[in-house]
């Protein structure tokens, strides 16, 4: 459906269109006529969320945009919340309650002593205190007792006051990007409208710091029990290397260890030395003492030097055990000293004692016996201190191994310790870590749910406009479209054939032509012409047709499917349109049982008994020779011959006279429907026909505004606006009428 159509249409039901839509204003007019009037206030809130100054703001300087978003879509959640309607609505009427006379600020007079007349006396002493807040607080105590009783069924009906419906109509927006939100509520009453606003205020706050308050309470009493465990799981890792330490006595077990290490290496050092110088001075005592000869080798054993040597060795080890523990405390550097004293005495005498002895000068080699005895004592007095240093070094060096197997697997066991405790650490100051992080951070939600009410909730003095002048409109509007919705539905869903190219898709044959429906009202259209042109198109392809077949008359069969069709009618105006034209053309109508030829006794009109042609001996070789009464027809000088049969969906169909006809034309109306039983009747029909027999349609009744696409622009007055608006429908924007 284009527009052109739709706005036919719409022109056809002109008067439902408008007849709807009126009926619609004016209903929507009446009942609005006592509309209440509206009241809106508003309130600015500032939030701090994204641009507020907190710790947070300090130390982190970028902005987090989807974060920003949750906070305000969370504090709007908050605003819009069941549990912050249902305490507004509390406190909402609990100060209306408290106060036993009408006051103008919290809501006026006519409202409260409505209120008042349908709410219980005895119920209202019953849930009022000596105070606003107590009041609110045996309401909260009262509405949860449970759901029966009236107060809870006031919050939850549809109060336009105290209802959690009604608060729920508050609407919350930020304020572009910025931190700013704004709260409106409207109300019939322009002091309840106020005073929701004040207490919607302090409750949304209030909520929205204490849910913030509870994040981090929890938090940090988290962190604080956990903080407790860690240090007690501290303390008992340290006091077990404390333990330990003391049972193995160990002060520092990687000092002692690196001490150990570093004295072992010095000592193993000092012993390889003492080693190499104790093999030198044996060697040098072996030389000398066998350069001496047999009488000065007997003196080296004098029983004096023997007892001198034992007590050098022995001086010897004592300053060598010494030495070896290196102690600086005063009473070992004076034993030291001592011993040194004592030794440097001790070789003195054994030279003097040495010395006293009657020695031969000169060896056979010519070497002073003196000489080689000296070196001997010297030798012997070294390799003597030597030997007791080596003695003492290879005691210490076992003590060390003592040592060293002692201190080997308490490493692992001090490394296992330590390391728990480092474990223990890291999770005590990571936990420590999150405390002083909470506590930052609930510092932090301090600051930042510090919300100010920039503009307080004003007292409305002038109403809303009133919404009837476009409620009035929508009915007017919505009644006009679902009235041409409803036309739109009709005429889709609608079986009626209309158009013949309905016809065409409904019966599958092609259409010939069509004949226009005649009005009596024209209003402004040229129905003579119309008609002319419609005759004219049928007939002149009957005409072309004729000229092609070589043998008169054109037998031509009119028949329809159903009663009424106007059979009659289109072959009378086709019969007198071709006798215009000179055509000499004979009509055959038939006639039944109750039924007679209207037309018999006119010119050219002749009947036939629809009976007889049924029966089985009738002769159709000259069924178009006579008519029932014997008359002639003149069948050689006819140039056409029309044949009615009766509707084949209600009689007999006669098949043979098919076969005896040139063309046959299914005459159908427009304004009615079609059927299954049509269509199945026509396809057997087909079926059963000649292939070469002309098989086509004429709409009969047709309405004109449809018949644009056959005869061209319906002729009829039109203005120059309409002219105008059908052209730029069609977009004929350059179309003229003439050159």
């Amino acid at each position: 459906m284009d527009i052109i159509q739709l706005i036919r249409l719409i022109l056809k039901h002109l008067k439902v269109v408008i007849i709807v839509p009126v009926a619609l204003v004016i209903l929507v007019f009446m009942l609005t006529r006592d509309m209440p009037k509206s009241y809106q206030s508003k309130t600015v809130v500032y939030t701090g969320i994204g641009t507020g100054y907190t710790l947070e703001s300090v130390s982190n300087s970028n902005f987090d945009f989807l974060k920003n978003k949750t906070a305000f879509d969370n504090l709007i959640n908050i605003i819009e919340s069941r549990k912050t309607s249902e305490e507004v609505a509390l406190r909402l009427l609990a100060k209306t309650l408290y106060y036993k006379t009408p006051y103008p600020q919290y809501i006026t007079k006519e409202h409260y002593l409505k209120f008042m007349g349908e709410f219980p006396n005895s119920l209202k002493k019953k849930l009022t205190g000596d105070s606003y807040e107590e009041t609110f607080d045996k309401l909260y105590g009262y509405i949860h007792k449970n759901q029966e009783n009236d107060i809870y069924k006031l919050l939850n009906h549809d109060h336009p006051y105290f209802s959690i419906k009604a608060i729920s109509k508050i609407k919350v927006n930020r304020i572009s990007n910025s931190d700013l939100i704004e709260i409106s509520y409207e109300s019939d009453d322009p002091a309840i409208c106020q005073q929701t606003l004040e207490i919607l205020n302090n409750v949304f706050v209030n909520h929205y710091k204490d849910l913030k308050r509870n994040e981090t309470n929890d938090v940090l009493a988290y962190f604080e029990e956990q903080l407790k465990i860690a240090k007690k799981r501290l303390q008992a890792a340290e006091q077990k290397l404390l333990k330990f330490n003391e049972e193995n006595h160990i002060i520092n077990y990687y000092e002692e260890t690196k001490h150990i290490s570093k004295y072992k290496e010095d000592l193993t050092l000092l012993y390889q030395q003492e080693l190499m110088a104790s093999v030198a001075a044996k060697a040098a005592k072996e030389k000398a003492q066998q350069q001496l000869d047999e009488r000065n080798k007997s003196l080296i054993k004098h029983s004096d030097i023997v007892a001198q040597r034992k007590q050098l060795v022995d001086i010897a080890g004592k300053i060598a055990i010494l030495e070896a523990n290196k102690d600086s405390l005063p009473e070992y550097q004076d034993k030291l000293q001592n011993l040194y004293f004592q030794q440097n005495r001790l070789k003195v005498r054994m030279k003097e004692t040495v010395n006293d002895l009657n020695i031969i000068e000169n060896t056979n080699t010519g070497l002073s016996q003196t000489e080689i005895l000296t070196q001997w004592l010297d030798n012997t007095i070294k390799y003597e201190e030597s030997k007791a240093r080596l003695t003492i070094f290879q005691e210490k060096l076992k003590e060390l191994e003592k040592t060293y197997d002692h201190y080997a697997p308490l490493g692992a066991t001090i490394k296992r310790i330590e390391r728990e405790i480092s474990v223990t650490e890291k999770e005590y100051l990571s936990i420590l870590k999150g405390l002083n992080d909470s506590k930052a951070m609930k510092k932090n939600i301090q600051m930042s749910t510090n919300l100010k009410v920039l503009d307080k909730p004003f007292y409305p003095i002038i109403p809303k406009p009133s919404k009837r002048k476009l409620l009035v409109m929508a009915a007017g509007l919505v009644g006009f479209i679902m009235v041409v919705f409803l036309l739109i539905v009709v005429e889709y869903f609608d079986t009626t054939i209309k158009t013949p190219v309905r016809l065409k898709e409904l019966a599958g044959i092609p259409v010939l032509g069509v004949y226009p429906r005649l009005l009596k009202k024209t209003k402004g259209v040229d129905f003579e012409y119309i008609k002319m042109r419609t005759v004219d198109e049928i007939t002149q392809k009957l005409r072309y047709f004729a000229s092609f077949h070589q043998t008169k008359p054109i037998v031509i069969l009119f028949f329809s499917t159903k009663r009424g069709d106007g059979k009659t009618k289109i072959a009378d105006v086709l019969m007198q349109k071709l006798e215009s034209y000179e055509y000499n053309v004979a009509f055959l109508n038939y006639t039944l049982k109750g039924r007679e030829d209207e037309s018999l006794g006119q010119e050219n009109h002749f009947s036939y008994s629809f009976e007889e042609v049924l029966k089985r001996d009738f002769d159709f070789d000259n069924f178009c020779s006579f008519n029932n009464v014997g008359d002639t027809i003149d069948k050689e000088n006819r140039d056409f011959i029309f044949i009615e049969i009766p509707p084949i969906l209600h009689n007999p169909t006669p098949i043979r006279i098919f076969y005896k006809t040139h063309y046959a034309l299914l005459i159908t109306r427009s304004n009615r429907a079609w059927t299954n039983a049509e269509t199945r009747t026509l396809d057997y029909l087909k079926k059963t026909l000649p292939t070469d027999l002309p098989f086509e349609a004429v709409v009969n009744g047709v309405e004109v505004d449809t018949l644009d696409d056959i005869i061209g622009e319906i002729p009829k007055k039109r203005s120059l606006i309409r002219r105008l608006v059908k052209q730029l429908i069609k977009f004929q924007f350059t179309a003229k009428n003439k050159l």
